[in-house]
């Protein structure tokens, strides 16, 4: 996210906000001006929000972030800029009788999960503020993430017919930078599914990706050095919370 938006916005400047310090030089490497480990003292024209809901204190980090948000400035929301909330798709009412198709419109689950009720009253605070939130699917790249041990492990107790909604990392940023566009008229107030728009199922996964030749059939990774450079990856994948951040010209993000 901080890569791909000072590509675009080279003049802006870029506070990234993290629960550790641990990824920050590279942070700072990317593009990034100043890094914090706590919320700054100042407003930002952009706000992006991608905390892991699994934090004890979700609901407060995401209310102080939105604080953060500079808008009602003059005469325009935001500024111009925009606030994100990347939330996820686990928040729609499921069944276990039949595969239902949702959109933006469909019935979530308010009471059904601790997860899903923490994620739907944090997007209550991101839309009252006239933000925009992101559902996102099961998101992935070729960087080795915090569900690596299954594939360690040889075998994974989850059924092969199981549907899986995945989207890649970059088409994540790519929806975040659309929503932070420069036009005064930006989106606000909405929710966006974010997915790849074909789902399959664990097994169909596995198979293409065998096929690669990545993945050996015991489930072990047999490329020994692209997954595992840190430095080729622009993501953090990490229990850190990564609010990317930027205060210039360009626009803020946070």
């Amino acid at each position: 996210m901080v890569r791909a938006y000072k590509e675009q916005n080279p003049h802006a400047e870029i506070c990234a906000v993290t629960r550790t310090d641990k990824r920050h030089e590279k942070l700072r490497r990317i593009g990034a001006g100043d890094v914090e480990t706590s919320l700054p003292a100042r407003k930002f024209d952009h706000v992006v929000i991608l905390v892991t809901p699994n934090v004890e204190d979700y609901e407060e980090i995401v209310r102080s972030s939105v604080s953060c948000w500079r808008k009602e400035e003059e005469g325009t929301r935001g500024g111009g800029g925009n606030l994100v909330l990347a939330s996820s798709v686990g928040v729609f009412a499921q069944s276990d009788q039949e595969v239902v198709t949702v959109n933006e419109e469909s019935a979530v689950n308010r009471t059904g999960s601790p997860f899903s009720s923490k994620l739907l009253r944090a997007e209550e605070i991101a839309l009252g503020a006239g933000g925009v939130v992101m559902r996102l699917a099961g998101m992935y790249n070729l960087a080795p993430d915090r569900n690596s041990f299954f594939l360690k492990s040889g075998e994974v107790e989850r059924r092969g017919d199981s549907l899986m909604g995945l989207v890649g990392y970059d088409d994540v940023v790519g929806a975040i930078m659309l929503a932070l566009g420069k036009e005064k008229e930006t989106v606000s107030g909405e929710i966006f599914i974010v997915c790849d728009g074909q789902e399959q199922t664990i097994q169909e996964v596995y198979a293409d990706a065998e096929s690669t030749g990545i993945v050996s059939d015991d489930g072990s990774d047999d490329d020994d050095d692209g997954a595992d450079d840190d430095d080729d990856h622009d993501h953090d994948n990490d229990d850190d919370d990564d609010d990317d951040d930027d205060d210039g010209d360009d626009g803020d993000l946070w």
